[in-house]
């Protein structure tokens, strides 16, 4: 009997051996539960210093839409100070690098922003990709002193500014085509050779713009109670009239909007002055062909029996000043603009 219970104590401690093992092994539920909660916290710790650590890591290196906001109000290019200062000035800080990497840092920033605001809008940001080719191109011209004589120096500068530095996908926001809406709001007299019908809506939709853009930056620095009564409200509204608190997202929709009308006016004013501006290229071609053919005495097929040397200099002269015109005509207006400038140039010789 006492073997017997012996053997059954002896047992009993064995399975309890085995139990504890067991249960080391493989954890109890109230062991199981702590290590559980203990590396949640631990992961979430690690999560909450990795969101910080790339947060600071993004405002260091792209900055946040606010610090870019500051950057660009320090530029002092705005609708108060544009007016103020001579054409030339504005021209100058316009084409400075800081300008241009600062302006277009935060109109990159604007524009991922509205893509973002509209990423779950069933119809979208309108759709300007035919409209940006017209300022985006990077075969863009400069503009001489000489084919500029008599129609202002706007041209010159004009020309710079519609060369792009854009990559092949253009920003929804040209920085050149952007800040060319202060000159125009603020010396439409420099910027326009003539004060048509197309100029005066280019001035009212680039001074809406403007407008709606400082407006963003104001909500951007300080809020909404930054925009303007007279945007939000009027004397004569009743309380169930006033316009709900405007937001970032609807004053952001509100800017796009006014930069698509704008950039509507805008193409359409620079193809009819890349037209004026070809024009003056093939009348000087032209003017070359004749002064050629009468020094030297050539036929309207070119021929001459006899060239001297002063002849043939000057054959050589206007000869390359063509080509350079036609590369001119080229960048400008295309395949279409070199067959209206040979047409031209045979019907010169034609009547000579």
């Amino acid at each position: 009997m006492l073997t017997a219970c012996c053997h059954v104590s002896c047992e009993t401690k064995q399975a309890k051996k085995q139990r504890g093992e067991y249960l080391r092994q493989r954890g109890s539920p109230s062991c199981s539960s702590r290590i559980t909660l203990i590396e949640m916290h631990n992961h979430g710790d690690f999560l909450s210093r990795k969101i910080a650590r790339c947060w600071r890591q993004f405002v260091k290196l792209r900055k946040t839409t606010l610090s870019l906001a500051e950057e660009y109000k320090a530029l002092e290019i705005n609708e108060g100070l544009v007016r103020s200062i001579p054409f030339g000035q504005l021209a100058c800080r316009i084409e400075a690098a800081k300008t241009l990497e600062t302006t277009k840092a935060l109109l990159d920033r604007l524009a991922s922003r509205l893509m973002l605001s509209q990423s779950f809008s069933q119809s979208g940001p309108e759709n300007i990709d035919h409209l940006l080719k017209h300022v985006a191109s990077s075969k863009k011209r400069v503009s001489t002193d000489k084919e500029t004589q008599g129609r202002g120096q706007t041209k010159k500068v004009f020309g710079k500014e519609l060369r792009s530095h854009e990559p092949c996908n253009p920003s929804r926001y040209p920085v050149r085509a952007v800040l060319c809406a202060y000159m125009i709001f603020g010396h439409p007299d420099a910027v326009f050779s003539e004060h048509g019908e197309h100029e005066i809506a280019l001035v009212d939709s680039a001074t809406s713009f403007i407008q709606e853009f400082e407006s963003l930056i104001n909500l951007i620095l300080i809020g909404p109670d930054s925009v303007p009564l007279s945007r939000r409200s009027s004397p004569d509204m009743s309380s169930t009239q006033l316009p709900k608190q405007q937001t970032f997202r609807s004053q952001l929709a509100a800017f796009d909007a006014a930069w698509c009308s704008y950039l509507h006016r805008f193409v359409a004013w620079k193809v009819k002055d890349a037209r004026l501006l070809e024009e003056d290229l093939v009348r000087v071609a032209c003017q070359l062909e004749l002064s050629m053919m009468q020094k030297c005495k050539l036929s309207p097929e070119g021929k001459s029996p006899d060239l001297s040397h002063d002849m043939r200099a000057i054959q050589k002269q206007v000869t390359e000043d063509q080509r350079l015109l036609r590369e001119k005509v080229q960048h400008l207006s295309g395949s279409a603009g070199i067959e209206r400038m040979e047409h031209a140039l045979s019907s010169a010789r034609a009547k000579y």
